[in-house]
């Protein structure tokens, strides 16, 4: 027997410290309750739980957009309903003044209380706000640059580009520049019409296209769409996965409310016309924002599940399986005490011989 290298001291203790290595990692997944805590212990597992991670906090934070967006759209709504409510009120003072018992001075009164409504729909406008961004000042929706035209709305049908046509105010009559490629999206289709009424224009075409607005005079009329000015909320976690909220301006100007004028009976009767449209684009505008608050919420819900599924998979990925863990560590455990046991008595074999040969 050797007892200058003691070879079984050294093997148990080189398996000891492999047993208290595995031991160590194996601490280590229980505590941490991940069986990736290293790259060094699944280099691919953990570029994947990475990217993964990524993703689902991405997620989270798109579905916390979705949100946002919905809230958004109910305080636009809400405030909007109030201001359906004014021009109801509008349209029911204009029929009172449009009746011919009524005096000069009983009209002037309607009329007082007509311009306090139509100050009450400016307030709304300007001051219905979300995180201090102001929705329904016009500031949310798509920008568009006319020159002889104000008032201007447009429908999500009309695509970003420009427009050209002529009006002839007295003539009645409105001229379409058609876009000559029928490839391109902007400019007005052959199948587009437009009807004028006095110095107000309407366009419609297929698709949901529509457009209205105000010609200061007589003569050519261009308008430029773009695409930039609505409201953009990321839907996704990656790159363009974007909806385009569009809300517009929602005012006396742009319903016209400004021009009512019931001191006259005649004035009163083209209130009455007034209103009626304006009901209608105030109908329009809360239908797209009904849809919007829609396509949102089942988009939030999506997300949700999304995310849900996701973090599943990083779970099966990252997480430590406890109940095969805990054998795993009992295991070591039981391994370590034992070569802990066998080294000790293995240190103590060249001691023995030697009170062997002392006596």
């Amino acid at each position: 027997m050797k007892i200058n290298q003691n070879m079984s001291a050294v093997r148990t203790n080189n398996q000891l410290l492999r047993t208290e290595k595995n031991l160590a990692a194996s601490m280590e997944r229980l505590s941490s309750g991940y069986k990736i805590n290293h790259a060094s212990d699944n280099p691919a597992g953990m570029a994947i739980s990475n990217k993964m991670k990524a993703q689902i906090d991405a997620l989270d934070q798109a579905e916390s957009n979705s949100t946002d967006g919905v809230s958004v759209l109910q305080i636009a709504d809400g405030a909007l309903n109030e201001v359906s409510s004014m021009l109801q009120r509008v349209r029911e003072l204009s029929v009172q003044a449009a009746n011919g018992t009524n005096s000069e001075s009983e009209r002037q009164a309607i009329q007082d209380e007509i311009n306090q409504l139509t100050k009450e729909v400016d307030r709304i406008s300007t001051d219905t706000e979300y995180n201090t961004k102001t929705l329904l000042d016009g500031s949310s929706d798509v920008r568009v640059y006319a020159e002889n035209a104000d008032r201007v709305y447009i429908s999500d049908g009309v695509a970003s580009g420009k427009y050209e046509l002529n009006v002839d105010i007295d003539a009645a009559s409105v001229t379409l520049i058609v876009q000559p490629d029928p490839n391109k999206k902007d400019g007005f289709s052959q199948t587009a019409q437009a009807t004028i009424n006095g110095d107000k224009v309407k366009i419609t075409d297929m698709d949901g296209f529509s457009m209205e607005f105000q010609v200061g005079a007589s003569g050519d009329v261009s308008l430029e769409v773009t695409d930039i000015g609505a409201m953009t909320i990321q839907l996704g976690a990656n790159e363009n996965q974007t909806m385009d909220i569009r809300i517009p301006e929602i005012s006396s100007q742009s319903l016209y409310l400004d021009t009512v004028d019931v001191v006259t009976e005649d004035g009163a009767g083209e209130a009455i016309t007034t209103l009626d449209g304006a009901i209608a684009r105030l109908s329009e505008v809360r239908s797209r924002i009904g849809a919007s608050q829609n396509r949102l919420e089942y988009a939030t819900n999506s997300l949700s599940e999304t995310s849900e599924n996701m973090t599943g998979a990083f779970s099966s990925l990252v997480d430590t399986d406890m109940a095969k863990e805990m054998t795993e560590y009992t295991q070591q455990n039981i391994l370590d005490q034992a070569s802990i046991s066998v080294l000790s008595q293995a240190n103590d074999i060249p001691q023995q011989i030697l009170s062997l040969l002392s006596r």
